[in-house]
């Protein structure tokens, strides 16, 4: 895939400001205290950051920000890698020559979660202070800026089509926000927060696993909770679709790793080992089947 991107993104800037079917009912509890803990490392994409890691080296270090570094987001052909912080920057870092090819500032509070579409030609942000932002890589510049939520926006997710980002805030809510209008395309109010966000690979659908301990699966276009999928026993810190979105899969603080049907919301198995909270999961985009 062409990005176009090599050429746009050196030197390094500074940018300015400018009631759905259930699979099975479980009780709503209270959300737990675990905002901090999931700002700082619930949206590392372990697998294709694998990849990202043979490519740097083990021994090589990026240290360029000044505060806790609260999520990172791999472009889809592994080029750039855009990292975010408390420091209130965005860095985007080039995968193979290793070097700060931009830098975005703008949100005026921590930043807690960024996203790359597609074709890494956008990165969408959110941040405590409210707003969700959308940058122009080739432009080094704010495309977009989005205010709705009332409380720290927690986490953001690009459609694959770059039609939609999608937000969750600490407010309770998750936003679809439309890039073609540049306006909010519609708004979900649930009783809990919103812990990650995760779409297939058409922009149809999206899952968003909760501090309700459940996953709640929404059709984008008939903006419409479609499916709550209820097995986990804490909170869920992280989902991630199947190349082929036959599967979903979920990691939560009860420290078990969920692989569901996408479709009928079945689950499939349980994979168990970890001995703490599961932050982060994905899928390798080559898995199209489990052998059980």
């Amino acid at each position: 895939m062409e990005t176009g991107l090599n050429e746009n993104l050196l030197p390094i800037s500074v940018v300015a400001p400018a009631a759905p079917s259930r699979v099975s009912q479980a009780a709503i509890k209270d959300p737990p205290d675990i905002i901090e803990i999931k700002k700082s490392v619930s949206f590392l994409e372990a697998q294709r950051l694998s990849n990202f890691n043979e490519q740097f080296g083990r021994s090589s270090q990026l240290t360029f920000h000044n505060g806790s570094i609260n999520s990172m987001s791999l472009s889809a052909d592994s080029q750039y890698i855009a990292s975010c912080s408390s420091d209130l920057n965005i860095y985007v870092w080039m995968v193979e020559s290793k070097q700060l090819v931009a830098r975005f500032f703008g949100h005026k509070s921590k930043v807690n979660s960024v996203s790359f579409c597609e074709n890494a030609s956008l990165l969408a942000s959110g941040s405590d202070d409210k707003t969700v932002k959308v940058w122009n890589m080739r432009m080094r510049k704010e495309e977009l800026a989005f205010t709705g939520h009332t409380f720290s926006v927690l986490s953001v997710a690009f459609s694959p089509d770059a039609k939609i980002v999608i937000s969750a805030g600490a407010d309770k809510s998750i936003i679809l926000w439309s890039l073609q209008r540049k306006a909010q395309e519609h708004k979900f109010t649930y009783g809990s927060q919103t812990m990650s966000l995760a779409f297939t690979s058409d922009s149809r659908y999206f899952a968003a696993g909760g501090s309700d301990n459940q996953i709640k699966v929404h059709n984008v276009f008939g903006k419409r909770w479609e499916l709550g999928l209820d097995g986990h026993s804490q909170s869920v810190l992280s989902v991630a679709y199947s190349s082929t979105q036959q599967y979903l899969v979920s990691g939560s603080m009860d420290q078990l790793i969920k692989v569901w049907n996408a479709s009928s919301g079945k689950e499939e198995f349980t994979l168990k080992g970890h001995t703490d909270e599961v932050f982060s999961v994905n899928l390798h985009k080559e898995i199209v089947k489990f052998e059980l």
